[in-house]
């Protein structure tokens, strides 16, 4: 008699009989540890040709085709494709990529094998988004910085502008993206702050209220560090070079961070919570701070909207990483729209070069490319008054001035 498959017991799915017991595919966390056979053709449980629902973190979505969606990866380590939509169903669905990294005492190393997964699965460029759970970021560290976000927002106005950003300046609270007294404002609040390296701080932006809010941001931020440091050597072993090469742009790991209050508007149709742009920095860790959707990512001229997994950051690649990678990798444009009912609160940590860094292609990709370097070599002091500059002239990205 055939062994019968016990449940998966992950929350998600004990929270959700029918998804517990899917048979689509395997799970990480389930107690089989096998690969499930896919439902035939014929059963009367399989879903129509058209459609796709929504299935939980490790399970993935119910695809169409009878393909599972796991996908044999290096031990520890297993891709799954998690549905995301706005609340209303105005956009279209995305399929994105969740990396599942096994914490402990093993130590695994996280590999992308992205040639064999995104591509597989129609996402045109490495890394085209990424959920990142399992990360091994204590949960504690996690509700802790979003407590105190949420509570420095919740201030008095008066009490915030006390951190009010100077002329010139991108520190301190504000508006993100000022660049003149006649463009189009977000509609968003937003501090941003220089983390690291510490003598970079300027102490006039740094909140006093809540008192826990320095020591929430600088044990998040040394957490992020780690978790950053390990995908940048994931991501040269993917690339196929030696595991530092794309550390040493990020010697030190400077970090920075924003982090985004996105008030309520009725016509949110009308308004943008956060302009159209690519990050001008290698890797992005966004943490939703609350549960209420905004971030769309643009693909192929339309916007897909990401639905954040519990707990899990969202990582996006910067244009720091592509030119690196020699456009292995591509920046993800992306954008926040504003919900008509309910506030949004997030939270990204940017890692960047150092300013006396050259940043241009890697040697040994370039010479595995037939076609060479696909982008001029500057210093990143000269990268980042050309993203500015970009801005001023109201041009989306400044990207296609810099490919040769």
């Amino acid at each position: 008699m055939r062994k019968q498959e016990r449940p998966c017991r992950c929350p998600t799915c004990r929270n959700s009989p029918r998804l517990g017991t899917d048979q689509a595919s395997g799970c990480l966390t389930g107690t089989s540890g096998r690969r499930r056979p896919p439902p035939r053709r014929s059963s009367p449980a399989a879903p129509s040709r058209s459609s796709t629902s929504a299935g939980c973190l490790t399970h993935g979505p119910r695809k169409r085709s009878s393909r599972t969606s796991e996908m044999p990866v290096s031990t520890g380590v297993s891709f799954r494709f998690s549905t995301c939509n706005l609340e209303h169903g105005q956009y279209p669905f995305l399929f994105v990529v969740t990396v599942v990294i096994l914490c402990g005492k093993s130590k695994k190393i996280l590999r992308f094998q992205t040639d064999s997964t995104c591509f597989r699965y129609g996402v045109s460029h490495r890394t085209h988004c990424l959920q990142l759970v399992n990360h091994g970021v204590p949960d504690e560290v996690l509700q802790d910085v979003k407590r105190d976000i949420t509570e420095f927002f919740n201030l008095p106005l008066e009490a915030k502008k006390a951190h009010a950003q100077v002329p010139g300046g991108l520190e301190g609270y504000g508006q993100a993206f000022v660049f003149s007294e006649t463009q189009k404002l977000d509609w968003a609040d937003m501090i941003y702050l220089m983390i690291s390296p510490r003598e970079e701080r300027d102490p006039r932006f740094w909140p006093a209220r809540p008192p826990s809010f320095t020591g929430s941001v600088d044990r998040y931020a040394a957490e992020t560090a780690r978790v950053a440091a390990s995908l940048l050597r994931s991501m040269a072993a993917d690339l196929g070079v030696a595991p530092e090469r794309l550390s040493e742009a990020f010697r030190g790991l400077p970090q920075s961070m924003r982090t985004t209050y996105y008030p309520p508007c009725r016509q949110a149709s009308d308004v943008l919570g956060l302009s159209p742009h690519t990050d001008a920095t290698g890797l992005a860790l966004l943490l939703h701070v609350n549960d209420v959707q905004g971030l769309q990512i643009r693909k192929d001229g339309r916007w897909l909207a990401v639905d954040p997994l519990p707990g899990a950051f969202v990582v996006t690649v910067g244009d720091i990483l592509e030119i690196l990678s020699n456009g292995r990798y591509r920046s993800i444009e992306h954008r926040a729209v504003v919900h008509p009912d309910k506030d949004r609160i997030s939270a990204a940590v940017f890692h960047q070069p150092c300013p006396d860094t050259t940043i241009g292609p890697l040697p040994e990709l370039v010479k595995k490319d037939s076609g060479g370097a696909r982008y001029k070599s500057m210093e990143y002091m000269d990268f980042m008054k050309s993203f500015f500059a970009a801005k001023l002239d109201g041009r989306r990205s400044h990207m296609d001035a810099l490919r040769i």
